[in-house]
């Protein structure tokens, strides 16, 4: 759900006003270069830029196999070099203080969780009490709630490795209990 948002969003605000009134036959690597060039120019980071230009390049690549294109205009630009991603991560202060404000409100148990096993915002959202073994300290991460084109939407998550059981400590545990 969430890819194909990604896709149509990428098609609908940079690569039609672009590109999108150049026929197939007649693209060019210039064409895909400029796009390229004005995606960076507005600030895109790196990565959303070479995601819209390997959309590009899978299209073209089908274009050539069914005979649409006789070459692929993608061949030959310049793309951006990746930065690599560096995690904001709470220290144990910020992370006290965190959880001091958050205390005596509603927001204090799903802080919590977060910070206590590690939850993102949509398998914390997804989060029911079932996932919960209290007798067992357990908690299980089964959903995830995304944003899809018709408004949120609860599924599993993205891959295997998101679906996981963490056990989780006696004071937690009271905490959730309570």
């Amino acid at each position: 759900e969430t890819t194909r948002i990604g896709y149509k969003t990428k098609i609908r605000c940079y690569i039609k006003p672009v590109i999108g009134d150049i026929r197939i036959k007649s693209l060019r690597a210039e064409h895909i270069q400029r796009l390229i060039n004005n995606m960076i120019d507005e600030g895109l980071s790196p990565k959303s830029v070479r995601d819209t230009y390997n959309n590009i390049n899978a299209a073209m690549k089908k274009a050539i196999v069914l005979r649409m294109a006789a070459y692929n205009p993608c061949e030959g630009v310049v793309l951006p070099n990746l930065k690599k991603y560096k995690a904001k991560v709470y220290d144990v202060d910020m992370i006290h203080t965190l959880l001091e404000t958050a205390k005596d409100t509603d927001m204090y148990l799903p802080v919590l969780l977060c910070v206590s096993v590690g939850l993102r915002r949509g398998e914390l959202i997804a989060l029911r009490w079932d996932d919960i073994d209290f007798d067992k300290s357990m908690l299980s991460v089964r959903s995830n709630m995304v944003n899809g084109e018709k408004g949120y939407v609860i599924k599993s998550p993205k891959s295997e490795a998101g679906l996981r059981d963490i056990q989780i400590g006696g004071e937690l545990v009271s905490e959730l209990q309570r």
